[in-house]
């Protein structure tokens, strides 16, 4: 026994010595960027950005750096004006804007443009989350509302892989009749837990080594490089999530929590407006493309019988710039395609604050 556990010692120290002399001579003769993990767990919505955080996210298209703010929103560190008036914008990292600089989202654009129009001083809440859905994106806004803060208009986003979101954390329940809504907290996480969800990121060992480890870096990049990568971000078969059809119980969950969402804009008196944001195989013909008009045109269908104004900005990308708007290996905007989304946006605004009667209210 003794031998035997000198020889697994002796292993493992070999394998260990290798591994650090591995990355030390990676990080000497060619580092790769790492990125810094921004997620925490939460019992309200499963995950939720790091509060008072900064850190850099690098994938095969971009690296950037971000900043979270005390309350938990991602911020180009600008401060409103007093007496600006405020729209809070829930979504995922479409929204968080995932692949450009704090400054260069659509959100952190929002009160410049609003300013340009002539619609007045405005300041722009950047409430976005990568990998959340519709329901956390309502969970989101009714704890905002519950906290205090009144924005003078909301806007709620809908990306192709929403409803696989949802069926990943649940933070409402939905009644057997397909109609009531219950709120759950804790909320329900899928099962198996997802793999982007889990408690493994709040764990020392994992973020201490994805943010140092060469090795990890380096297999992480090579990954996101494969051409896999490039096919799918292209629109091509691959996209799974952004691809499937809408299940008859996605259909019923959209629906209600489209009519509860509907339901808080009359109760709190708040404008709110959904907007659609599609992704790059929206515009590339074929399935994807197909499959990106029927599940779109179903969420613009349930949101008008909600009542809900809607947004479709498949009416505002070109789909001769995609390579310009879009990441090659990526499914997010690049700094052209947040600049293009955010006039249509920033117009929006517009006709929901017009319907309030533009009541100015206090940034908080």
């Amino acid at each position: 026994m003794k031998r035997w556990l000198a020889r697994l010692g002796a292993v493992l120290s070999f394998t260990l010595g290798t591994v650090a002399a591995l990355e030390a001579l990676l990080a000497l003769a060619a580092p790769v960027p790492l990125n810094s993990p921004r997620f925490r767990t939460s019992e309200r919505y499963c995950t939720e950005l790091t509060a008072g955080s900064d850190g850099v996210i690098t994938t095969a298209d971009f690296r950037h750096t971000f900043h979270v703010d005390e309350r938990g929103r991602r911020t180009s560190g600008s401060g409103p004006r007093a007496g600006a008036r405020t729209v809070a914008v829930v979504g995922d990292s479409m929204v968080f804007g995932e692949g450009v600089a704090d400054g260069e989202t659509f959100v952190a654009r929002l009160p410049g443009a609003l300013a340009a129009a002539g619609a007045g001083e405005w300041d722009a809440w950047n409430l976005g989350i990568g990998g959340h859905g519709t329901g956390q994106h309502l969970a989101r806004l009714e704890d905002l509302v519950a906290s205090g803060a009144r924005p003078d208009v909301a806007l709620v986003t809908f990306f192709a892989n929403d409803p696989r979101d949802d069926r990943e954390c649940r933070p409402f329940r939905l009644a057997a009749d397909g109609a009531a809504l219950t709120r759950a907290v804790p909320a329900d996480m899928a099962h198996p837990p997802p793999k982007r969800l889990p408690w493994l990121v709040e764990q020392p060992a994992y973020r201490w080594i994805t943010s140092h480890s060469q090795i990890v870096g380096r297999l992480r990049l090579r990954a996101a490089r494969s051409p896999e990568k490039r096919v799918s971000a292209a629109g091509a078969p691959g996209l799974n999530a952004l691809d499937e059809p809408l299940s008859p119980d996605a259909v019923r969950l959209t629906n209600a929590l489209y009519r509860r969402l509907a339901a808080d804009a009359r109760s709190w008196e708040l404008p709110i407006g959904l907007v659609l944001v599609p992704h790059k195989g929206c515009f590339t013909g074929g399935d994807a493309a197909r499959a990106c008009a029927t599940k779109l045109d179903t969420v613009a269908r349930i949101a008008a019988e909600s009542g809900l104004p809607l947004l479709d900005l498949r009416t505002v990308f070109d789909p001769a710039r995609l390579d310009s708007d879009y990441h090659a290996h990526d499914l997010h905007w690049t700094v052209a395609g947040h600049a293009r989304a955010t006039a249509p946006i920033a117009a929006f605004i517009e006709q929901l604050a017009a319907s309030r009667g533009g009541t100015v209210r206090p940034s908080t």
